[in-house]
């Protein structure tokens, strides 16, 4: 019973961790209409200035100074490169490849700056276990599940909001938006601004289980895109059933064959996933051919 529970614990841990990281990049990806890679960048910057917070103050500084580095990250990436590109018409290809230049030249500055060493955020309350019908938990992992339930419930009332409404109206149709009188150029502003904020503090949850190092956004980016790619639209239900089900069979895979394998269902489900759209494109293709 023991194995079970803890198996269930880590599945919600899990869960949570793909619902946070999914919500970072699912809202942008709607709004823009392409996988902005620098948006692994949050997480990573708002672990390094949880630590840095943490080493010279104290949690409550470093759990505001996450999200607002990353914030202020967001919309300097923002203003000096995704929206020039923009203004030039550059195709989501041209962005995405300059978004995955943005997030290597971070990636590279913070190992340059911290090393690769790795570092634990020193926040030993976040570091107490608790038991949980009869699994193990720490503090910050059941925060973190806290966190996700919380940010999905929030992300379901804003679609019923008039900004909510207006985000939706941009995703179904950019350019209707803009004849319609919606501000399309301030809302992207907001988005991105509040994913990236929003972000830096998903990243304090993931480094209290994985440590701060600058790779820390890479398997976030990985876990990021699955869920966007494959909930599709900004459904929380989708968004959070899928992240369930990929947590589930993350789990399930490193029970049974070992932890190496944890992220092969992940891969699978997305190989999936691009193979059954290629087909959808095809057979559209030729029925309008037709």
């Amino acid at each position: 019973m023991n194995v079970l529970s803890q198996l269930a614990v880590n599945v919600l841990i899990t869960a949570s961790h793909y619902s946070l990281v999914g919500l970072t990049f699912a809202v942008p990806y709607l709004v823009s209409r392409f996988l902005n890679f620098s948006m692994a960048a949050p997480f990573t910057v708002g672990a390094y200035a949880a630590w840095f917070a943490l080493c010279v103050a104290s949690l409550p500084a470093a759990m505001l100074a996450a999200p607002l580095v990353a914030l202020l990250l967001g919309v300097t990436i923002h203003f000096t490169v995704i929206l020039p590109l923009e203004k030039r018409r550059a195709t989501p290809l041209v962005l995405l490849v300059a978004t995955m230049g943005i997030y290597a030249v971070i990636h590279n500055g913070l190992s340059l700056a911290f090393s690769d060493a790795s570092r634990q955020l020193d926040a030993p309350i976040l570091r107490q276990v608790v038991q949980l019908a009869g699994a193990r938990i720490t503090s910050g992992q059941l925060a973190g599940i806290v966190l996700a339930v919380v940010a999905l419930a929030s992300w379901g009332t804003l679609q019923r909001t008039f900004i909510g409404i207006q985000i939706r109206a941009i995703a179904a149709d950019r350019e209707q938006a803009t004849i319609t009188g919606i501000r399309v150029a301030s809302l992207e502003l907001l988005v991105t601004a509040s994913a990236f904020g929003f972000g830096g503090l998903v990243g304090v949850v993931l480094a209290l289980d994985a440590n701060v190092t600058p790779s820390l956004g890479l398997n976030a980016l990985f876990m990021g895109v699955v869920v966007a790619l494959v909930a599709g639209k900004w459904s929380i239900i989708r968004i959070g059933g899928w992240s369930l089900m990929l947590a589930v069979l993350q789990t399930g895979a490193g029970w049974c064959l070992g932890n190496e394998w944890r992220h092969a269902p992940a891969f699978a489900v997305l190989a999936g996933f691009l193979i059954l759209r290629s087909w959808q494109a095809r057979d559209s293709g030729q029925r309008g051919a037709d």
